[in-house]
C-alpha cells in the first residue's frame, strides 16, 4: 500500500500539516474465540500518513501565559452541542420522546445522596472550588489530571493549576486560548498525567480554527514549559459556521498518545478519526509523522466517540492502546427510536510503524446486560426536563488497570428518566496478526474476546424524587476500588457533585451506596450542562489509594461551578 500527500497548508504555532490521501482500506478480522457474548466482526477503516512539524512544536512558558481576566467570557458562544446528525429540532424532539419511553430496565430504586459521611462510601479527604463560568464558555466540560505534586484542572477556555491542598497556584487561571495559540474560542478540553514519563497532557479544540491541539508540559511541573503541538487531518472546519471536528477523545500506552475527534461536515453526516501520536517525540517537542485511522466501523456501521483508555499507572503495559465506545449511536439517532446494545472494544497496536506492515487494528462487541437508551433531560425544583444529559455515549475518559477497562454512559431506565450505566470489561488479545513476522513478530496483537466483569445501571429504577444521575465518570485505585463521580438532581435537589465506592471485594455490579454530595446546588439553571465530568488515579505514595474526580454543581448566582475532591480506601475497617 501507498501513500501520497495532497497538499501542505501551514498550521497553527508554526506547525504544517500534511493531508495523507486516503488510497485503501485496511481490513483486518477478529479471531474466533472469547467469551459467549462476544460478536466477532472484521472493523474497517481507512489509514493515512501525517507529519506534524519539519522541526519542533511551539514551546510555551507558562510564566507567559496571560491570567485569565474573571469578566471577559460574557458573551462567548457556549462550545458546539455533541449531538451529532441531530439538528435542534430533532434534538429536542428526542429528548422529550425519551421521557416517554417504555421501561427498558429492572432498575433498583435509590434514596438521593446523602451530605453527610456515610456508613459505606468513604468520605473525601479534599474537598475546593473549581474553576466555574465566572472565567470560563458555560457550560463546563471537565478534564484533570493529578500528580505526585500538582493538580491541573481544565475547563472550556481555562487551565488552573493547584497544590494538593486545593491552594490555586500564582498566575492561575490562564486562558486556554493563549496557552495553546488558538482563537480564544477553545473547549471540549481532556487531560492526563503519564505516570511512567511525569508529564501532563492536554487536549483542547479550537472551534473556530477547526483545530485540536496536544500539549505536553516538558518537565512533571505544569507551572512552567509545554510542547504544544495542533493537528487537522480532517480539513477545513469552523464549529461555528460548518463542518465541525468535535468532542476529542485521549488516551495513551507505553509508546503512543492516542487523539480522537468525530468530525462532522458541513453536507451532513459524520466520521471520526483516530490519530496515532509517538509519545516520545511530544514530550521532547521534536518533529514527527504519524499513522492515523479514519470512518472506524464495526458490523458494517460507522462508529463514533471512541474513547482511548488512560493508563492508571507505570506498571500497567498492555501490548497494544485499547479504546471502547458505546454502539449505534449517532447511527441509530441516538438510541432514541430504538433501544441500543453493546460496547465495542478496540485494539491498536504497531502504531509507529510508517511503513508494511503499518500499525493493526482489531474490534469486538461485548454485549450488555442492560440496554440504553436516550436519557430524558433532567429535573430540578420547580423545572421539569430542563437539564440536558446529552446521549448515551460514553463521555468521560475510560481507566485502564489491572487488565480492566472501566467506563460509563448515560441512559434512561425503567422510569424514563436519566441515570448512569457504569462497566468494566476485560478484553484478551493474541500473540500477534500472522503478517506480521521478522522485526514486527509480536508487535501486532489483535483483541479477539473481551467479558464484562461490572456491569450496574445505577438506581435506574428512580433515584431521590423523580431524579436521577448523569455524567458518571470513574477512577479505580491500585487495588482494584472505585470511585464513581456523578450529577444528581430531582425535584427538591438543584444539580450537584456526588461521588460513590464500591470495593474490589463487593458484591459484583454494584456500589456501596447512594452516594455523598460533594459540593450542592445552590439555584435554578437550564438547557446545557456539562457534557462530561472527570477522575484521575492519584498513586504518588503507597498505601495511599486515592482517587480524585471533578464535577459540576450550580452556584448560588445560577452559574455552574466546579467541586474537586478526593477519596479512597485508606483504613481496613471501612466497607
Amino acid at each position: 500500500m501507498t501513500y501520497s500527500n495532497r497538499n501542505s497548508r501551514p498550521g497553527r504555532a508554526g506547525l504544517t500539516h500534511l493531508l495523507g490521501a486516503a488510497l485503501g482500506l485496511f481490513l483486518f478480522g477478529a479471531l474466533a474465540g472469547g467469551a459467549p457474548a462476544i460478536a466477532q466482526s472484521a472493523p474497517k477503516a481507512s489509514g493515512d500518513l501525517g507529519t506534524a512539524s519539519s522541526a519542533s512544536a511551539r514551546v510555551v512558558d507558562m510564566a507567559s501565559v496571560r491570567t485569565l481576566n474573571a469578566a471577559e467570557a460574557a458573551g462567548r458562544k457556549a462550545p458546539p452541542h455533541p449531538r451529532g446528525t441531530l439538528n435542534a429540532t430533532q434534538y429536542e424532539a428526542a429528548k422529550a420522546a425519551a421521557a416517554r419511553a417504555p421501561a427498558t430496565h429492572a432498575g433498583q430504586t435509590g434514596p438521593a445522596p446523602i451530605r453527610e459521611i456515610g456508613k459505606e462510601t468513604p468520605g473525601a479527604t479534599v474537598v475546593f472550588a473549581g474553576q466555574s463560568e465566572q472565567g470560563g464558555i458555560a457550560p463546563s466540560d471537565m478534564a484533570l489530571a493529578v500528580s505526585q505534586t500538582w493538580v491541573v484542572q481544565v475547563v472550556n477556555e481555562v487551565i488552573a493549576v493547584y497544590d494538593k491542598t486545593g491552594v490555586l497556584q500564582a498566575g492561575f487561571p490562564k486562558s486556554l486560548g493563549t496557552f495553546v495559540g488558538g482563537s480564544g474560542d477553545n473547549g471540549d478540553p481532556r487531560a492526563f498525567y503519564d505516570w511512567s514519563w511525569n508529564r501532563f497532557v492536554v487536549v483542547v479544540d479550537d472551534f473556530t480554527n477547526g483545530l485540536t491541539y496536544v500539549a505536553a508540559s516538558a518537565t512533571p511541573d505544569p507551572r512552567g514549559a509545554w510542547h504544544v503541538y495542533s493537528f487537522n487531518v480532517w480539513g477545513t472546519a469552523n464549529c461555528r459556521t460548518g463542518a465541525c471536528n468535535d468532542f476529542p477523545t485521549t488516551g495513551f500506552d507505553d509508546q503512543t498518545i492516542y487523539l480522537g475527534i468525530n468530525f462532522f461536515p458541513a453536507a451532513g453526516g459524520y466520521s471520526d478519526f483516530m490519530l496515532l501520536l509517538p509519545k516520545a517525540k511530544i514530550y521532547a517537542g521534536a518533529g514527527f509523522s504519524f499513522r492515523f485511522w479514519s470512518n472506524l466501523s464495526f458490523g458494517g456501521i460507522l462508529q463514533d466517540t471512541i474513547q482511548p483508555v488512560t493508563l492508571l499507572t507505570g506498571n500497567e503495559h498492555p501490548r497494544a492502546g485499547f479504546a471502547v465506545n458505546s454502539r449505534n449511536n449517532f447511527a441509530t439517532n441516538q438510541c432514541s427510536s430504538s433501544a441500543c446494545n453493546g460496547i465495542v472494544v478496540w485494539a491498536f497496536s504497531n502504531n509507529l510503524a510508517l511503513v508494511s506492515p503499518f500499525p493493526e487494528i482489531s474490534a469486538v462487541l461485548v454485549n450488555t446486560a442492560n440496554n440504553f437508551t436516550l436519557p430524558a433531560n433532567a429535573n430540578e425544583p420547580g423545572c421539569a426536563r430542563c437539564i440536558d444529559t446529552n446521549d448515551p455515549r460514553i463521555s468521560a475518559t475510560p481507566i485502564y488497570h489491572d487488565g480492566k477497562i472501566t467506563a460509563a454512559l448515560e441512559t434512561a431506565g425503567s422510569d424514563a428518566g436519566y441515570h448512569v450505566l457504569w462497566f468494566q470489561v476485560a478484553p484478551v488479545l493474541n500473540d500477534n496478526d500472522p503478517r506480521c513476522t521478522g522485526p514486527f513478530l509480536n508487535r501486532c496483537p489483535q483483541v479477539t474476546g473481551a467479558s464484562m466483569v461490572n456491569e450496574d445501571c445505577f438506581f435506574c429504577g428512580g433515584q431521590g424524587a423523580n431524579g436521577g444521575s448523569y455524567f458518571g465518570a470513574l477512577a479505580p485505585d491500585i487495588g482494584g476500588d472505585l470511585t464513581m463521580e456523578y450529577t444528581f438532581s430531582d425535584n427538591s435537589t438543584f444539580p450537584e457533585s456526588a461521588y460513590t465506592s464500591r470495593r474490589a471485594t463487593q458484591s459484583a455490579n454494584t456500589m456501596h451506596d447512594s452516594g455523598i454530595v460533594m459540593c450542592g446546588g445552590a439555584a435554578a439553571t437550564s438547557g446545557r450542562w456539562g457534557d462530561y465530568a472527570a477522575t484521575a488515579g492519584d498513586i504518588s505514595a503507597l498505601g495511599q489509594n486515592y482517587q480524585w474526580f471533578s464535577g459540576d454543581n450550580v452556584l448560588a448566582s445560577g452559574n455552574w461551578g466546579s467541586c474537586i475532591g478526593r477519596n479512597g480506601f485508606t483504613v481496613v475497617n471501612q466497607p
